[in-house]
């Protein structure tokens, strides 16, 4: 249990090293700092032993699997994992001793078996010229046209089921330059962070 694929996440302590090992889909924990190379992990998360490899505890379910998980933080004694593609954040309430320990609670989803996009609207056009496209995902949309410069349309406008109005703007300087959108909800200036794919 000391080799990893694509680590993202790390926290240590003076008592603790927990390691979210994101392409093995796991979380590994060292009680104690380790003293040497290969050391092997004293207890695994997300997969029921140190072998097993693949999303959903190896394709066990998400009640004690993960998929990709990507950060790990303890917090006055709780563990905290960040799940990235089951779309919640694990809590334990202390730090497990055993291997493939449940975790205590789900943020992010209603119980430890639902993993669905928590994010994703479906919106519809309201206005739009030439051909578009419009792409969305868990974490935002984007709004992809060939309109030119000085188009006599503006800016595309959706609105989600909610009623939430997003304002989705193309600026394009060349007819060959990629286009890119501005989002942004009412009253908030759109920001480039925001606009990002996981």
């Amino acid at each position: 249990m000391a080799w990893m694929y694509s680590p993202r996440g790390v926290f240590i302590d003076e008592h603790h090293l927990v390691v979210a090992d994101s392409g093995n889909h796991r979380v590994l924990i060292w009680h104690g700092l380790p003293t040497a190379d290969e050391q092997s992990a004293d207890v695994v998360l997300g997969q029921p032993d140190g072998t097993t490899e693949g999303r959903a505890a190896g394709g066990r379910g998400p009640a004690n699997g993960m998929n990709l998980p990507t950060g790990v933080l303890v917090h006055d004694g709780r563990l905290l994992v960040a799940d990235a593609w089951h779309h919640r954040i694990l809590v334990w309430n202390t730090i497990p001793e055993i291997s493939s320990t449940p975790p205590d609670f789900v943020l992010g989803q209603p119980d430890d078996l639902s993993v669905n996009p928590n994010g994703a609207v479906p919106v519809r056009l309201r206005r739009c010229t030439g051909r578009s496209e419009l792409r969305w995902w868990a974490h935002g949309c984007g709004l992809l046209t060939p309109a030119t410069v000085g188009s006599s349309a503006g800016p595309a406008e959706s609105r989600s089921p909610g009623g939430r109005r997003m304002s989705l703007s193309v600026n394009p300087t060349r007819p060959v330059e990629r286009r890119t959108a501005a989002i942004g909800w009412p009253g908030e200036l759109p920001v480039a962070s925001r606009y990002r794919w996981p």
